[in-house]
């Protein structure tokens, strides 16, 4: 009898302390999943992330049409226009909604001559994806333009000292064209690395890559591009993926030798602005 009661007694500390634990435990359950739905209704976008002015990356991705010409301004109220700040030409403008997470719909006044776009009508939709609140990419058909919040555009212009600063402006070869089977050109401009293949003194463009983050401890630049063929890559980087992905570059620079290297998957090539196409020193 005496071990029975002993028993119970037993038992009944045992439901007390679940009791305890429960009422403990659940407040913070609670408030753990009321922070993740806040977590999750604050990710949801809105035209106020399109808010601001921006400008366009050096050129449309994996493209040779230059847009670093475009900016974008848009305001709370959803109205926007997107225009060619060097000429002062109109581009697009209307007002802009967020339809779902990544497509916006826009109700145009008008879309002139200088549209990155010709094809849009006076009401359609863009595609958009956010890389960060800074950057953004939009898209129509094929072709899409990285935008960045005025003056935090990804440039290529103080990443180096000695000759950088003259250097990054000029056009860069692997070689001078002659007795070699190739020869690749790369051009820095607006964010964007362009790279071309050159034969017979006939340019064929290959890609462009639009800068998205520059690593100053590891040297490592990062860009997304729309890679069409990969074959007409140089020999050791055709592993590259194609279609639109990020891609990551380790550059080193020589100023003396005027040298710009780039690395992709520890495979480098290197490219001369004091190296003239055609003529040999």
């Amino acid at each position: 009898m005496y071990n029975l009661n002993k028993e119970k007694n037993l038992l009944i500390k045992r439901l007390l302390c679940m009791l305890l634990l429960v009422t403990l435990l659940l407040p913070s359950q609670v408030s753990t999943l009321k922070v993740a739905q806040a977590a999750t209704n604050t990710s949801k976008v809105t035209i106020g992330n399109f808010e601001g002015s921006w400008e366009a990356s050096g050129y449309a991705l994996g493209k040779s049409e230059y847009t670093a010409y475009l900016v974008m301004r848009v305001k709370a109220d959803g109205s926007f226009s997107i225009y060619d700040q060097e000429a002062g030409n109109p581009g697009i403008s209307g007002m802009m909604t967020v339809v779902d997470e990544d497509t916006v719909s826009v109700e145009c006044d008008s879309v002139d001559f200088d549209s990155p776009w010709p094809e849009l009508q006076l009401t359609d939709e863009l595609r958009y994806h956010f890389y960060n609140e800074n950057q953004v990419r939009i898209t129509y058909n094929d072709k899409s333009i990285v935008f960045s919040k005025v003056g935090k555009r990804f440039d290529f212009k103080k990443m180096f000292s000695g000759n950088w600063s003259q250097d990054s402006y000029r056009t860069w070869y692997s070689n001078n064209g002659i007795n070699v089977s190739a020869t690749y050109k790369l051009k820095l401009e607006g964010g964007s690395i362009l790279l071309y293949r050159v034969y017979k003194d006939k340019e064929t463009f290959i890609t462009s890559f639009c800068g998205l983050s520059y690593n100053k401890k590891t040297n490592v630049v990062k860009t997304i591009t729309e890679l069409s063929d990969a074959s007409k890559l140089p020999k050791n980087w055709r592993t590259m993926k194609e279609g639109r992905h990020f891609q990551s570059f380790k550059l080193s620079y020589n100023s003396k030798k005027h040298c710009l290297t780039l690395t992709f998957n520890k495979k480098s090539y290197s490219f001369y602005t004091n190296i003239v196409y055609g003529v040999k020193k």
